[in-house]
C-alpha cells in the first residue's frame, strides 16, 4: 500500500473517518463533501484507501487531498486487493480514539453527526460503539427507501443482540479504536465486514443507539453484495458466524447455532419464493454441514439428523416431532430451539420437492 498524501502534523485526532473506494467516480465527491461540512469542537481526519481503481476514483480523491492536506490521508493499495484486506489496511493507518466509517458511495446528511456520536461515547464510557439511524437508498427507482434499523433499540445492544442479526449501518457506526486497533487476519477470508466487527465490539461492551437520522446508504447495482445470489449471501453469512464462534473460543456457541439455523430456515423460505428447487436447497445444506469447525463443531447426533433431515425429510420430520423432543431433554435449550427451526425448515424444502 502506497502512501500518496498525508495530513500536515499537529496533534492526534479524535476521530479518523475510513473511507473505502474502489470505481466510485460518481459518489465519491458526495461522500467527501459530506464529511468536510462536520462541525465539531475536536480534530478529526479522513483516511481514503483505494484499492487500485480504474476509473477516476483516485483522482478525485487526490485532489480533495490536495486540497485539504490538513484533513485527508489517501492511500492506494499497488495492486486490487479486495475489501476486506483494503479495510484491515486502513484501519491500522488510524491512530484516533475514535474510528467511523462512510463508504464512498454513502454520505451523510447532519453537520453535526460526528459530535454527536464523539459526545455519546465521552458519556457512555461503558459503550464500546454508537450509533445511528440510516435511510436506505436504492438507486434503482424500484424500491422505496425505507429506514434502518427498523425498530429503534429501546435499550443498548449486547453481544446476544448482535449475534442474533444485524440493523447497523457502517455508515451510521462509530467506535472506540482501543478496543478493536486492528481486524484479526481471518477478516480476509470472509465476505462481511460490518456484522463480525460489531460482535467483536460487544463483546468489550454494549452498542448504543443515538436516535437521529443522520446518512444516506446506497443501494446499487455496484454494490457487490448486493448482485451476489441468496445461497451465495446466505453460504458466506454462515461461514462468518463460524469464523466468529472460532475466533470466540466457542463461548457463544449456542447463540451462533442458533443463528445460523434461523438462517437456513429464511434461506429456505426465501429460496421457495424464488423457485429455487429442493436439489439446490440439498446442495447448500450440505455445504454448511462440511463448515462445521472441528473444536466445538456439531456433535455426530445432531450431524446425523440433519443429513436425515435433507436425504430422508418426511422419515426424520416425524423423527423429530415423535421422538427427538424427548432426546431433547438432555440437551441444553438452544439445541431444542435449533431442532425445533430444522423441523420447520424440513417442511418448508419438502414444498420445493
Amino acid at each position: 500500500m502506497t502512501q500518496a498524501i498525508s495530513p500536515d502534523e499537529g496533534g492526534l485526532p479524535k476521530v479518523c473517518i475510513v473511507m473505502l473506494a474502489y470505481n466510485q467516480e460518481r459518489y465519491i465527491p458526495e461522500a467527501v463533501d459530506s464529511i468536510l461540512m462536520q462541525q465539531t469542537n475536536f480534530q478529526f481526519d479522513i483516511v481514503i484507501s483505494d484499492d487500485h481503481s480504474t476509473d477516476k476514483t483516485y483522482e478525485i480523491a487526490a485532489n480533495y487531498a490536495e486540497r485539504h492536506p490538513e484533513k485527508i490521508r489517501l492511500v492506494r493499495t499497488d495492486h486490487n486487493i479486495g475489501m476486506m484486506k483494503n479495510l484491515r489496511q486502513a484501519v491500522r493507518v488510524c491512530t484516533s480514539e475514535y474510528i467511523a466509517f462512510l463508504e464512498a458511495d454513502d454520505f451523510w446528511t447532519n453537520p453535526q453527526k460526528l459530535q454527536k456520536l464523539a459526545d455519546a461515547l465521552d458519556f457512555h464510557i461503558t459503550w464500546s460503539a454508537c450509533f445511528h439511524s440510516v435511510t436506505r437508498r436504492h438507486e434503482d427507482g424500484e424500491s422505496e427507501e425505507d429506514v434502518i434499523p427498523h425498530i429503534n433499540p429501546a435499550e443498548p445492544l449486547s453481544v446476544c443482540d448482535m449475534i442474533r442479526s444485524n440493523s447497523i449501518a457502517t455508515c451510521g457506526l462509530m467506535y472506540r479504536r482501543a478496543l478493536l486497533p486492528d481486524l484479526p487476519e481471518w477478516f480476509e477470508h470472509i465476505a462481511i465486514a460490518d456484522w463480525p466487527m460489531l460482535i467483536l465490539l460487544a463483546e468489550r461492551g454494549a452498542i448504543g443507539f443515538v436516535n437521529e437520522l443522520m446518512a444516506v446508504m446506497r443501494v446499487h447495482k455496484g454494490s457487490s453484495w448486493s448482485l451476489k445470489s441468496l445461497w451465495y449471501r446466505s453460504l458466506h453469512t454462515v461461514m462468518m458466524l463460524q469464523a466468529v464462534d472460532q475466533h470466540l473460543d466457542y463461548r457463544r456457541h449456542s447463540l451462533i447455532v442458533g443463528s445460523i439455523a434461523r438462517l437456513i430456515q429464511s434461506a429456505a423460505v426465501n429460496g421457495e419464493r424464488h423457485g429455487k428447487s429442493y436439489r439446490e436447497a440439498r446442495k447448500f445444506f450440505m455445504q454448511i454441514l462440511r463448515l462445521s469447525p472441528s473444536k466445538g463443531g456439531m456433535p455426530f447426533l445432531r450431524r446425523t439428523l440433519l443429513v436425515g433431515l435433507m436425504y430422508v425429510p418426511r422419515f426424520f420430520s416425524v423423527l423429530c416431532s415423535k421422538v427427538f423432543r424427548a432426546l431433547c431433554e438432555l440437551h441444553p435449550p438452544a439445541h431444542d430451539r435449533f431442532i425445533a427451526a430444522l423441523t420447520n425448515l424440513c417442511t418448508k424444502w419438502q414444498k420445493l420437492g
